[in-house]
Protein backbone atom coordinates (compact mmCIF):
# COMPACT_ATOMS: atom_id res chain seq x y z
CA UNK A 1 0.00 0.00 0.00
CA UNK A 2 3.01 2.32 0.19
CA UNK A 3 3.87 2.34 -3.08
CA UNK A 4 0.18 3.85 -4.09
CA UNK A 5 0.87 7.06 -1.39
CA UNK A 6 4.38 7.80 -2.77
CA UNK A 7 2.41 8.31 -6.50
CA UNK A 8 0.36 11.15 -4.78
CA UNK A 9 1.65 14.50 -3.76
CA UNK A 10 0.23 17.02 -1.39
CA UNK A 11 -1.85 20.19 -2.88
CA UNK A 12 -2.24 22.67 0.20
CA UNK A 13 -2.53 22.53 4.04
CA UNK A 14 -5.51 22.15 6.02
CA UNK A 15 -8.68 21.99 5.66
CA UNK A 16 -9.67 21.27 1.81
CA UNK A 17 -5.95 19.91 1.34
CA UNK A 18 -6.16 18.14 -2.09
CA UNK A 19 -3.83 14.88 -3.17
CA UNK A 20 -2.87 14.87 -6.71
CA UNK A 21 -1.85 12.33 -8.94
CA UNK A 22 1.42 13.62 -10.86
CA UNK A 23 0.68 11.76 -13.58
CA UNK A 24 -2.69 13.67 -14.00
CA UNK A 25 -3.02 15.68 -17.08
CA UNK A 26 -6.06 17.59 -16.75
CA UNK A 27 -7.58 19.32 -13.95
CA UNK A 28 -11.04 20.13 -13.71
CA UNK A 29 -12.69 23.19 -11.54
CA UNK A 30 -16.11 24.45 -10.88
CA UNK A 31 -16.11 28.04 -10.44
CA UNK A 32 -12.35 28.66 -10.02
CA UNK A 33 -11.86 26.22 -7.66
CA UNK A 34 -10.23 22.90 -8.42
CA UNK A 35 -12.39 19.69 -8.04
CA UNK A 36 -10.48 16.49 -9.15
CA UNK A 37 -7.74 15.74 -12.12
CA UNK A 38 -7.88 12.96 -14.58
CA UNK A 39 -5.22 11.48 -16.65
CA UNK A 40 -7.28 10.58 -19.84
CA UNK A 41 -8.59 13.31 -22.27
CA UNK A 42 -11.97 11.06 -22.66
CA UNK A 43 -12.54 10.33 -19.24
CA UNK A 44 -11.61 14.38 -18.33
CA UNK A 45 -14.38 15.48 -20.60
CA UNK A 46 -16.88 13.02 -19.23
CA UNK A 47 -16.20 13.83 -15.86
CA UNK A 48 -16.47 17.50 -16.92
CA UNK A 49 -20.24 16.99 -18.39
CA UNK A 50 -20.73 14.88 -15.36
CA UNK A 51 -20.02 18.08 -12.78
CA UNK A 52 -21.79 20.67 -15.45
CA UNK A 53 -24.89 18.92 -15.32
CA UNK A 54 -24.74 18.32 -11.80
CA UNK A 55 -23.95 22.31 -11.33
CA UNK A 56 -25.63 24.08 -14.22
CA UNK A 57 -25.36 27.42 -12.96
CA UNK A 58 -21.27 27.52 -12.53
CA UNK A 59 -18.49 27.54 -14.34
CA UNK A 60 -17.29 24.34 -14.99
CA UNK A 61 -13.74 24.12 -16.66
CA UNK A 62 -10.96 21.21 -18.10
CA UNK A 63 -7.63 22.52 -18.17
CA UNK A 64 -4.62 20.44 -19.73
CA UNK A 65 -1.41 21.18 -17.42
CA UNK A 66 0.73 20.05 -20.02
CA UNK A 67 -0.18 22.13 -23.15
CA UNK A 68 -2.11 24.89 -20.41
CA UNK A 69 -5.35 25.01 -22.83
CA UNK A 70 -8.67 25.71 -21.48
CA UNK A 71 -11.93 23.77 -22.05
CA UNK A 72 -15.26 25.61 -20.93
CA UNK A 73 -18.15 23.05 -20.89
CA UNK A 74 -21.67 24.69 -21.47
CA UNK A 75 -24.73 23.38 -22.57
CA UNK A 76 -26.85 24.69 -26.03
CA UNK A 77 -29.79 26.37 -24.84
CA UNK A 78 -32.73 24.51 -24.53
CA UNK A 79 -35.15 24.89 -27.88
CA UNK A 80 -38.75 26.19 -27.26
Amino acid sequence: MGSVWKAWGDVGKGLGAMRVIHSAQFELSIDGVSRTYRDQKELALLAAQILKFKNPQSAVRLKDLKRGEVIVIAFKAAQQ
